[in-house]
């Protein structure tokens, strides 16, 4: 999964360095009731908070695989491509978002 972060945050290096922002990649776990998940958060990070009021549009997680509590028994919710390629769309959603002009305080 990191060999993957590092993939997409350097490919939407640039795009989002020109918006005044950093992509961060990483992973998570998710703690339901009576499963165990891990996934991906995506999310923007300011290079100068002050200068944005609201970054929650930027903030995103997908599960990637769960398993039941006390048991070893990973089932897989999304393939490795489908994660690619939702961290490569939200991505695009996310830019899409900032060159609409939801990024105050510029």
């Amino acid at each position: 999964m990191r060999d993957l972060a590092n993939v997409i945050e350097s490919e939407f290096q640039d795009s989002f360095e020109a918006h005044g922002a950093r992509l961060a990649v990483s992973p998570v776990r998710i703690s339901g009731l009576r499963t165990i998940g891990e996934g991906v958060a995506l999310e923007l990070i300011p290079r100068d908070p002050k200068t944005w009021e609201w970054w929650g549009d930027f903030e995103s997680e997908l599960e990637v695989r769960r398993r039941p509590r006390f048991s070893r028994a990973w089932r897989d919710v999304t393939s490795p491509s489908e994660t690619e390629n939702w961290l490569r769309s939200e991505a695009h959603r996310y830019l899409r978002h900032l060159q609409q002009g939801a990024r105050t305080g510029q």
